[in-house]
């Protein structure tokens, strides 16, 4: 059945990031199962009070201007999403992530009367719950939305412990496996992006200290001191707040500084060129983290190495479709990379298991068919359960 979906986003493509390429991939999504998709997400390129439009294959995309005031956005977002509701005669409103686009869905959907669901992602959560300005708004939305979709099992009983005993469902990540996936000129991609002759190691996304970023520093300054070919490029963005931490290791390391590249990227296409190039991808996280970068790597048989921490260990089978190390273990993480690199067969068996895997458990239509079958339940339709994963995480006894 034909639904008219409410998203709200903090940031959607064009924009750069992991949360902006993800949210454009399940809107495409629904929009081509026949849903209307009416997104709404912030631009700080608009004026405060602007909005501007665009229409095409069933999505609707309004961006609206930013205030100065956080709170005044928040109310901003919350009247386009009540006004969206009255005009599209919108079925459900659904949040991307647990952070402030929730309390906004979840806030106007009980004034419109209508369900709410909120997404979580990775480390969302984390980062808001311990973010003293979006706790108690955060809070309130996973209380109150109609259902949450984690997309895994232990990301599914951290909403357990913060909001009791509610639905959540399982949400898988998904990876389009047409963009993403072993281009046959990669070799000249390196060559493109002035990476020839170097031993590449990877990261997407937004490179911070809670991702690792001081592991893989480490992690690189071991591999320098016995080959300057290895480079590492971070694909994305770098957090403001820590680049202070490269900027400190190239202090460290005058002789061999350029080693540390930044690429930006915007489309999702453009970033599958990157893992192109990479020889080895590492997320190294300290805590919970998201797998979407690790399930494109995979997809584009890219080697994985990541840290043992929830949202990741789920993902990576050691020695199987990647390898795991301990979380904060630069040794660990540096000799990874080493095997990684120098052992091809073992890289091989890893890369076309890992390509497996995305192609079979990363599948769009996994994730679409378990938020179609939340999007039921919540209304009120639909059977209790289909499959494992449509079933609601239980609560931790």
């Amino acid at each position: 059945m034909s639904l008219r979906i409410g998203i709200l986003t903090e940031k959607f493509a064009p924009d750069a990031g992991g949360l902006a390429v993800s949210s454009e991939r399940l809107v495409t999504m629904l929009g081509r199962a026949g849903h209307e998709v009416f997104v709404m997400t912030p631009s700080p390129k608009l004026p405060a009070g602007d909005a501007a439009h665009e229409t095409r294959d069933r999505v609707t995309v309004t961006r609206f201007g930013v205030h100065r005031s956080q709170g005044e956005t928040l109310l901003e977002w919350n009247d386009l999403a009540v006004a969206t509701k009255k005009k599209q005669g919108l079925d459900v409103l659904h949040a991307l992530s647990a952070s402030w686009s929730s309390w906004a869905a979840v806030h106007a959907a009980r004034w419109c009367g209508i369900p709410a669901v909120v997404s979580t992602r990775g480390a969302d959560i984390d980062s808001s719950i311990t973010d003293p300005a979006r706790t108690s708004i955060v809070l309130w939305a996973l209380e109150k939305a109609e259902a949450v979709t984690a997309p895994s099992v232990e990301i599914g009983k951290k909403v357990h412990t913060l909001a009791g005993d509610r639905a959540v469902y399982l949400q898988p990540n998904s990876v389009d496996a047409g963009v993403f996936r072993r281009l046959p000129d990669a070799a000249d991609v390196k060559v493109k992006l002035g990476l020839e002759g170097s031993k590449v190691i990877g990261f997407a996304g937004e490179a911070k200290k809670r991702k690792g970023l001081v592991t893989l520093l480490k992690a690189l300054g071991r591999l320098l001191e016995e080959d300057k070919s290895w480079k590492l490029v971070l694909a994305g963005a770098l957090k403001r707040e820590d680049a202070h931490l490269v900027a400190g290791w190239q202090k460290a390391h005058p002789s061999t500084s350029k080693a540390v590249g930044l690429i930006p990227w915007k489309t999702a296409g453009e970033l599958a060129r990157v893992m192109n190039a990479m020889d080895v991808l590492a997320l190294p996280a300290w805590r919970t983290a998201g797998a979407a970068s690790v399930i494109e790597a995979m997809a584009c048989e890219t080697p994985v190495v990541v840290s043992d921490v929830p949202g990741l260990r789920g993902v990576v089978r050691n020695n199987q479709t990647g390898l795991v190390v301990a979380q904060r273990d630069d040794v660990a993480l540096a000799d990874a990379i080493r095997k990684l690199y120098f052992d091809g067969e073992f890289r091989k068996k890893l890369t076309t298991a890992g390509r497996a895997w995305a192609l079979s458990e990363a599948a769009p239509e996994k994730e679409r068919e378990a938020l179609e079958h939340a999007y039921e339940r919540v209304l009120g339709r639909g059977d209790a359960g289909k499959t494992v994963r449509f079933t609601v995480i239980p609560g931790q006894r």
